[in-house]
């Protein structure tokens, strides 16, 4: 009974799971990424109120999509398999509003909800900050515009004026981008108002984009041309025209200089060196690539165009013309394998030494140079190319094969391929160290997969994961993995590309489904949340300042965040500095320094290192954090980047440097040299001011394109290992390297022919990696690093050969070729060439090019085996085939650069080698598996401390399976350190196929890592190469430059005007003094003149702090007019606080305890203290601060200097001289605020008015002035703007604070009869003390109460002064309708329209 039961129960659960099995075949499922932002998104811009989605829906394979209550969409498949597909739904536009749609497969119906949100623009808040970077002609921005208040992200601001952009950095922050020669002020643009359907317009001051920084008289400037006197000119090399630079000689560090050319393109030169003051810039003349081109050169400096100093037309011509060809026939051959090798045979009248591009559009790219391709000839007299590919016999579209700078296309016959869908098993992303992330990649092994590109980078069967070392590796499961490490410092990967050999390509978004099997994502960055660069804070270096004349100086960056961010984050660090970015390196990122959390001082920090003599003044950088914004939503691509040009000031790294060197070694003397065997050049190279590191010469024999290349280095100790025979070694033969000689020989054979020798290739580094670089056939096209900037004649780099022979018209040929096969991959070659007329030039090395797919290529460099005669040479050749190259497919083989004595040259494509019963392809069983040998190309950045070590290569991870199916790792890391020389073996902690990391030891020297490999007996296997590592070192200790004497002026009051009635209160009172203000008569005081100091008895000493409190009672004083009320005024030392570059307060002091000591009658001295805490950056103890505060008052008109200013001192003032003993600044970017308060209070009630005013003095004092008013009486104070710092006249600043930052305090209200002001005054940072020296007074004023800030009452009439203000503009008006009344009655009876009609104009104004 119980199985019966147990039965029915089974097939009730069979019945049931096939039930829904049916229905989910039916069912549609949205598979889109659940997140809120997939369905409710806010409006894409400012004026454009719209929201755009897409979704995912999985249905099944054989039912088509409906979509209705949808408009503006589109719907395509995205992915399949055999039983469902996914589409991708796009809706575009959408209105603000909640929405409902359905989707229809005929079968079921999917309902969903997304709204599009507005976002709220009632509260937002603008912030301005200038771009520091501005006052350069750049992209970067003129301002940076953060908008705060909003409750959605914002992509975009609408701007009316097309010359004018905003881009989004961050989180609605935008950069402000202008026109040329926009010089900045109001800016508008709008907003779209949900709530009525309207725009509101707002408008944003942008500061100038020329910085007016200099007086253009100081301005003074050379312009030469290179080379000089030039009006008609025939580049050098493809690309590399005429120069020109300006030197400059400006009181600005910087100026602004613009080259505009005659097709008013606009460049901005750049700073090459400058010595003793003159700065000079380079820039190229006119058009680059385009024939017969003329140029004409303005330059600006600050606002003025100088066109005085434009150069005259220069006429370019380009070297290169294409000759004659043709085009003589094509060969297609079918291999055993199924693919085409392809042979194209062409004629051409002469070779110029240029680059060819052969490409298959649009799958496959090849750039060469001789000797590929050149099956036969002479470069003047004409040539022969035979080339051969290989490739797949399908295609999923028409292919065509192009040879350039021919402009030959051919279309490649082939039938149409049966299009198989990619699926992505899965794909996992892993972070590993720095901006690096391994992405492993599973796909089906039936793919014919070509590559994968991301980043625009192709990643082949290179990256393919080995998991054991059994041939049947790749065909035991049903997917491949790939490896593939990526480098995110410039952009996070967001589409990977799948593409097969056949031509068709899929693009896989990050963050969208694979598989409708797995419908698993590629998943986004892990460690990477959204950034604030905004929310930065607790910026600061070890050396803010630092003096890089000859030397390199290391120093550390800090800083943190206000918002939350993971403390394991990398965070990359990268100077802008001119220098710094001519340091060509990590694929040409340049030189990246990383962070690390220090969870001492709790903040990120940055080692790094600042090149020696790079520009002066500030030294521009950025921090990278590797991964997606705020916006990645709304620009695709963008990360988080945060510019030092988007701080302040106060934040920027500043360096001093006497000389600048931006420029790399020039060729600075040429001249020809010959022996009877030899001829050659003898070159100076010369770098004054960095010296000659070393560098790369190539010559070539423009008859037969014999090729030698010098590898130069002044002392030779560097040398280039495992030459080839047309490969030398040139050390310095007199000089040094700041100007060195060096001289550069070329072999003659005996039996030769007359031919030029020209330089073909110049690279050149000076010890800072300032590049100059010159490529005749325009492979690398630098203009402006060109190292012939003083020979740009062509005929200067000419290397003349007197040889006798007129030649003969034989080429060499082949006699036989031999490959043959070795494990593991490696492939030797030999075979035999023979001239029978002239011989074989030996220091030549033919080349052995092995082919695969779609111009996949590998070179064998051939050597010499032995020569039986001067007519023939066997030559030998060994490779060892890279990991993955060349999987599932097969080898072609070509050989060329046999070169006789004559000049003439000749090789063998696939198609002739096999023409000639010679191997031309292989087949073998290499295409079903690869060698397992592991390879190490690339570690991780390591200090001179150790630590962890990441180890980048191929073939890592290993699996063994024992005869129990038991698996296990052979991997074995050893380490060779230099200080024991002896070999240490050290685990791996993580390991990946393309990866493994490892602990190594502190070290200052380099030291070799390597891996073998063992059975399971400890046999070992194999080993991979030895890898040396580097340690970067750090050297933090840094003697700061001694602090240089002020050499600009100390802060000066702007001109001022002169006021009052009459006028700086009249003859007796003071006199008006032009651009200087009022000068006033002892007692007079204020910028009118109009306030008299009153003449009181000195105060009381307060015993317990410095706070001075002066009470005047009726007939106390002999100025005073008062009749029964007293006034009473304080001023107070309340504390110190130390803030940061952001004005945040990061430490406060507030004064306690004061110690009193008389010095005389008129002065007495107050000492405190306050404790400092440790510093964060170097946690030494906590210190103490002393304050000394002396009050003196003087009893009659005293003349006083502090800090190089002259000072009045009026009689009864009280006059504070404040002094502060060192202090520990958190970090070097801080500064000090001294707080002080001052009130003043009346008896009287009723009928008074107070206020209060700040300003600046009269151009003599050049002091702010503080003055609280109540009733007829004054108290002011005067703050002067400068102070003693360490014993150096400095400018600091003072600004009145808001009250409100104080309630902590006892203060005093603002009313009709009392007012109360706090006071900081800026210091900034010191090291040993410092002073300051503010003053204050007693005052009663014989002025009018007439500043608006004013507050009054009034008791008399029983209104309040509202309603009197109302009855006084009331009883003005009434005055004027009168008048004008009268007026019109006159003008009337006078019959005098024109004047009535602007009567009655004035009437409406009034009502």
């Amino acid at each position: 009974m119980d199985r019966k039961i147990k039965i029915i129960q089974t097939l009730l659960l069979l019945f049931f799971f096939l039930n829904n099995l049916i229905s989910v075949k039916t069912k549609i499922i949205d598979v889109s990424d659940q997140k809120f932002s997939t369905y409710n998104k806010y409006q894409l811009g400012s004026n454009d109120p719209v929201c755009d989605f897409k979704f995912e829906f999985l249905s099944p394979i054989a039912s088509g999509l409906k979509f209705t209550s949808f408009y503006n969409t589109t719907g395509e498949p995205n992915i399949r398999n055999d039983s469902f597909i996914i589409f991708t739904v796009k809706l575009w536009n959408f209105p603000i509003g909640n929405f409902t749609g359905e989707v229809d497969n005929g079968e079921d119906i999917l309902t969903i909800n997304f709204n599009c949100l507005a976002i709220d623009f009632n509260n937002m808040k603008f912030r301005v900050y200038p771009n520091l970077r501005s006052n350069r002609f750049t992209d970067d921005g003129c301002a940076i515009l953060i908008i705060d208040g909003l409750n959605g992200p914002l992509n975009g601001l609408q701007d009316p004026h097309a010359e004018r952009a905003f881009s989004p950095i961050s989180y609605n922050s935008f950069k402000i981008i202008i026109e040329p020669f926009y010089t900045g002020g109001n800016m508008e643009f709008n907003f779209f108002n949900v709530s009525d359907g309207g725009e509101s317009w707002y408008n944003i001051i942008i500061p100038y984009l020329y910085e007016s920084r200099g007086n253009s008289d100081e301005f003074s400037y050379q312009l030469e041309t290179y080379p000089p006197g030039t009006t008609s000119y025939q580049v050098m090399g493809n690309g590399f025209g005429p120069l020109q630079t300006v030197s400059t000689q400006t009181t600005d560090i910087d100026p602004i200089i613009i080259f505009v050319n005659n097709d008013f393109s606009i460049n901005e030169p750049k700073p090459i060196f400058s010595i003793n003051g003159t700065t000079t810039y380079i820039n190229p003349v006119g058009y680059l690539f385009v024939k017969n081109s003329n140029a004409n050169v303005y330059v600006y400096y600050n606002e003025t165009l100088r066109s005085s100093i434009g150069s005259n037309d220069i006429y370019i011509i380009e070297k290169f013309l294409v000759f004659n060809y043709i085009f003589v026939e094509s060969h297609i051959l079918l291999t055993p394998k199924g693919n085409l090798i392809l042979t194209q045979f062409i004629n051409v009248s002469k070779y110029d030494l240029s680059v060819y591009t052969y490409e298959i559009y649009d799958k496959g790219l090849l750039k060469e140079t001789f000797p590929f391709g050149f099956e036969d000839g002479s470069n003047l007299k004409g040539f022969s190319l035979s080339i051969s590919f290989l490739l797949p016999n399908e295609t999923s579209k028409t292919r065509r094969f192009s040879i350039q700078p021919f402009n030959y296309f051919f279309n490649i016959p082939s039938p149409i391929s049966v299009i198989k869908q990619p699926t992505l098993y899965s794909v996992d992303v892993i972070h590993l160290f720095e901006f690096k992330y391994l992405f492993q990649i599973q796909i089906d092994k039936t793919l014919m997969l070509k590559c994968f590109i991301i980043n625009n980078k192709e990643y082949g069967h290179e990256r393919l994961v080995a998991q054991s070392t059994s041939m049947d590796t790749f065909i035991s499961t049903d997917y491949y993995t790939y490896e593939i490490v990526i480098d995110t410092f410039l952009h996070y990967p967001e589409i990977i590309t799948y593409e097969d050999i056949y031509g068709y390509t899929q693009d896989f978004k990050i963050g969208e489904i694979t598989s409708p099997k797995s419908l698993k994502r590629i998943p986004y960055p892990p460690k990477l949340q959204d950034v604030d660069i905004f929310s930065i804070s607790d910026l600061s270096y070890l050396h803010q300042v630092v003096d890089i004349t000859n030397k390199t100086v290391s120093n550390i960056i800090y800083f943190n965040f206000t918002k939350p961010i993971e403390k394991e984050r990398v965070i990359g660090f990268q100077l802008l500095d001119r220098v710094s970015l001519n340091q060509i390196e990590n694929d040409g990122i340049g030189k990246v320094y990383y962070s690390k959390w220090n969870s001492t001082i709790k903040l990120f920090q940055v080692e790094f290192e600042i090149p020696s003599n790079t520009q002066s003044g500030v030294i521009p950088w950025k921090l990278v954090f590797g991964g997606w914004s705020y916006i990645k939503d709304i620009v695709d691509g963008n990360l988080a980047t945060l510019f030092s040009s988007y701080l302040s000031k106060s934040v920027q790294l500043t360096c001093i440097s006497k000389n600048y060197d931006g420029y790399g070694p020039v060729i600075n003397n040429l001249s020809v040299i010959s022996t009877s065997l030899e001829v050659g050049l003898k070159i100076n190279i010369y770098d004054p001011i960095n010296g000659f590191k070393n560098g790369t010469i190539k010559i070539s024999g423009e008859l037969d394109s014999s090729t030698y290349i010098f590898y130069l280095e002044p002392t030779g100790q560097n040398y280039k290992r495992q030459l080839l025979r047309n490969e030398i070694n040139v050390k310095l033969s007199s000089g040094d390297d700041k100007s060195g000689f060096y001289q550069l020989w070329i072999p003659i054979p005996l039996s030769c022919v007359p031919q030029n020798y020209s330089i073909t290739y110049v690279e050149l580094y000076d010890t800072q990696m300032n590049r100059a670089i010159f490529s005749e056939n325009g492979n690398v096209v630098e203009p402006i690093q060109n190292p012939f900037i003083n020979f740009m004649d062509f005929n200067n780099r000419i290397v003349p050969n007197f040889c006798s022979n007129t030649g003969g018209n034989t080429v060499p040929f082949l006699t036989d070729f031999q490959m043959y096969e070795f494990p593991n991959g490696v492939f030797n070659f030999n075979f035999t060439v023979t001239d029978l007329d002239s011989g074989i030039r030996i220091d030549q090395t033919p080349i052995i090019y092995i082919s695969t797919l779609f111009f996949d290529s590998i070179k064998c460099y051939s050597k010499l085996f032995s020569q039986s005669s001067i007519n023939t040479c066997r030559y030998t050749c060994s490779i060892n085939v890279p990991y993955g190259f060349g999987f599932r497919s097969e080898f072609i083989f070509s050989v060329y650069g046999f070169i006789n004595n004559l000049g003439y040259y000749s090789g063998y494509s696939s198609h002739t080698l096999g023409s000639n019963g010679w191997t031309n392809r292989y087949n073998g069983l290499i295409i079903d598996f690869m060698p397992d040998t592991m390879t190490i190309t690339d570690t991780s950045t390591i200090n001179e401390k150790g630590g962890l070590l990441w180890v980048l290569g191929s073939n890592f991870y290993k699996d063994f399976i024992d005869p129990n199916g038991n698996m296990y790792s052979s991997f074995v890391v050893y380490i060779n350190y230099t200080e024991t020389l002896n070999k240490y073996e050290q685990p791996p902690i993580t390991v990946y196929s393309s990866a493994f990391s490892v602990m190594v030891n502190a070290t200052t020297k380099p030291f070799i890592i390597y891996i073998m490999e063992f059975d399971m007996s400890g046999n070992l296997i194999s080993i991979s190469n030895k890898f040396t590592v580097v340690p970067k070192i750090f050297n933090i200790s840094y003697d700061l430059p001694p602090t240089p004497t002020p050499t600009t002026p100390l802060p000066t009051n702007p001109p001022q005007l002169c006021f009052g009635e009459p006028i700086c209160g009249g003859k007796n009172q003071g006199y008006c003094l032009t651009n200087v203000g009022c000068v006033c008569y002892s007692p007079w005081i204020g910028n009118d003149c109009s306030s008299q100091v009153i003449i009181i008895p000195q105060p009381k000493p307060n015993p317990n702090d410095p706070t001075t409190e002066i009470i005047i009672t009726p007939n106390s004083t002999s100025t005073s007019n008062i009749q029964d009320y007293s006034f009473k005024s304080i001023v107070s030392l309340i504390g110190i606080r130390e803030i940061d570059f952001n004005s945040k307060v990061v430490n406060e002091y507030y004064f306690e305890k004061w110690n009193l000591t008389k010095i005389n009658n008129e002065t007495n001295l107050y000492q405190t203290s306050i404790i400092v805490p440790p510093t964060t950056i170097d946690g030494i103890s906590t210190t103490t601060t002393y304050i000394n505060t002396t009050l003196q008052w003087f009893t009659k008109e005293t003349n006083i200097s502090f800090a190089n200013q002259s000072l009045i001192m009026n009689p009864s003032t009280i006059k504070y001289t404040i002094s502060f003993s060192n202090y520990n600044f958190k970090n070097q970017l801080n500064q000090l605020e001294l707080i002080m308060s001052a009130s003043l209070l009346s008896s009287k009630t009723n009928d008074i008015c107070s206020g209060n005013e700040f300003g600046e003095t009269n151009s003599i004092d050049n002091s702010n002035y503080l003055k609280i008013k109540v009733g007829d009486h004054s108290l002011y104070g005067r703050f002067i703007k400068r102070a003693l710092i360490d014993g150096l006249p400095k400018s600091i600043s003072n600004t009145i604070l808001e009250k409100s930052e104080f309630n902590s305090l006892k203060t005093i209200d603002t009313t009709p009869h009392s007012d109360q002001l706090f006071i900081a005054i800026s210091i900034p940072q010191y090291k040993e003390y410092v002073i300051i020296d503010p003053d204050f007074s007693l005052l009663i004023d014989h002025s009018k109460n007439s500043n608006s800030n004013n507050i009054c009452t009034y008791s008399k009439s029983g209104l309040s002064s509202g309603q009197l203000a109302g009855i006084i503009i009331g009883s003005v008006a009434f005055v004027a309708v009168i008048s004008i009344s009268l007026a019109y009655h006159f003008v009337k009876k006078n019959n005098n329209k024109k004047l009535l009609n602007n009567i009655k104009n004035k009437l409406k104004v009034l009502n």
